[in-house]
């Protein structure tokens, strides 16, 4: 045989060992596929290159024994990768600091006690809190993060720094980020920002006359970004809008900023309600943050009666836990002892945790199981002891299941091995 040959032989053979690896199976008996989160039985998902290439329901058992078996969930169920729509995980090293401080003490710039830290830590300390938060992520279910990133390329930077630990740590897993960085003083060092980040996240349009809003709008169009800020989170910061400005925060920030999604949305009236449903703005909601915060619970309802996208956000981590699950279960039961038990649908608050942050930043390749989407699974054991009887699976999810009860996370079709 000439060498050429040969040679042509081994690459061939290279060839089909880098394909069959790249491709995957997994089994499992229960799962929620498409944007409806519809439960099927016995599923099986092909995974190539990281992403969905064909779904099997209802396979006999001779499919399933063809199955690998660490890539087989028996008694489990695989749902989406939550996206997390809206963090502060810079000030993850502080955890519950700011305990017994009122909001404008904690989080206002800048002179609230997260600012103070984060301009004062040493950078060491900062980078492997976000390091933690990173594994805490993934620990919870989340395949994707939207982050608020502060201190402009500063604080930029020290994120790139935690990322590239990480993923020292672990070079085969990718989180999915959408990062919106913001200017620590001066507009002029947006452009800078929009070179390294998705867009830009402010704090708050108070902080902004309204041609400075009109300037960061017409830089982040011009580098085709995303605008989300803060608005109402306090009837404090509503108020002060309509005073200093004449009009609301909300308003400036839809008709001045052209922001889409806003985060939090408390306080408004019924005339930012109408703005926001006539313009197609989205809303960020981030419940136990605020009520951590005491500054009230989100108009959720209002929202979903009149189809106004929602996702859910857990915030500030020095605040927050990265819990999803626990946003699932306060959101319904708040909702149903204000409005009464079928005011809300688990599967629907599910959905603003996968479809619909996916939809809302433009993530066209994730938030749900489907053809061409990025893989980004949750198995969960349904034989866990305290959610054994199962009887009803969305609120089962919902109201009972947590972060011990994942028995293992893809991202990108590759299994996170911590997970057991």
């Amino acid at each position: 045989m000439k060498l050429r040959t040969i040679n042509k032989f081994f690459q061939k053979k290279e060839l089909e060992r880098v394909e069959l690896e790249n491709k995957k199976r997994i089994f499992s008996s229960r799962a929620l596929l498409g944007e409806d989160l519809e439960l099927q039985k016995n599923v099986i998902i092909e995974i190539k290159n990281g992403e969905i290439v064909h779904i099997s329901r209802n396979v006999k058992e001779k499919e399933i024994e063809e199955i690998k078996a660490k890539n087989r969930y028996n008694n489990c169920i695989i749902i989406p990768g939550f996206i997390n729509g809206h963090t502060h995980i810079g000030d993850s090293f502080a955890k519950e600091l700011g305990f017994d401080l009122e909001i404008d003490k904690i989080v206002q710039a800048p002179k609230g006690l997260k600012h103070y830290l984060l301009n004062t830590m040493d950078k060491e300390i900062i980078i492997e809190g976000m390091k933690n938060t990173f594994l805490e992520m993934i620990y919870s279910g989340i395949t994707t993060f939207v982050d608020f990133r502060e201190n402009g390329m500063k604080g930029i930077k020290l994120l790139q720094e935690a990322e590239s630990r990480f993923k020292n740590s672990y070079p085969k897993i990718e989180l999915g980020k959408v990062i919106l960085g913001r200017p620590k003083a001066e507009i002029d060092e947006l452009d800078d920002i929009l070179e390294q980040c998705d867009g830009a996240g402010f704090g708050s349009t108070n902080k902004y006359s309204d041609e400075q809003l009109k300037l960061i709008k017409e830089k982040c169009q011009k580098h085709n970004k995303i605008i989300s800020v803060h608005v109402s989170e306090t009837k404090k910061e509503h108020l002060r809008a309509e005073q200093e400005f004449g009009s609301s925060d909300v308003y400036r920030a839809i008709l001045l900023l052209n922001a889409n999604p806003i985060v939090h949305a408390i306080h408004i009236d019924k005339r930012d309600f109408t703005l926001i449903k006539t313009k197609d703005i989205s809303i960020v909601v981030c419940p136990r943050a605020n009520s951590y915060l005491g500054v009230g619970f989100p108009p959720i309802q209002e929202f979903i009666n009149e189809n106004i996208p929602v996702c859910i956000g857990t915030d500030n981590v020095m605040l927050n836990s990265l819990n999803i699950f626990r946003e699932f279960e306060y959101i319904i039961k708040y909702l149903r002892s204000v409005f009464g038990p079928e005011i809300i649908e688990p599967v629907e608050v599910m959905k603003m945790a996968s479809v619909y942050p996916a939809k809302i930043y433009g993530l066209a390749n994730k938030g749900s199981i489907d053809l061409e989407k990025r893989a980004d699974l949750i198995v969960i054991n349904l034989e866990s002891p305290h959610l054994q009887p199962v009887h009803k699976i969305y609120e089962t999810l919902t109201l009972r299941a947590g972060p011990r009860d994942i028995k293992a996370v893809y991202l990108g079709g590759i299994k996170f091995a911590e997970i057991q």
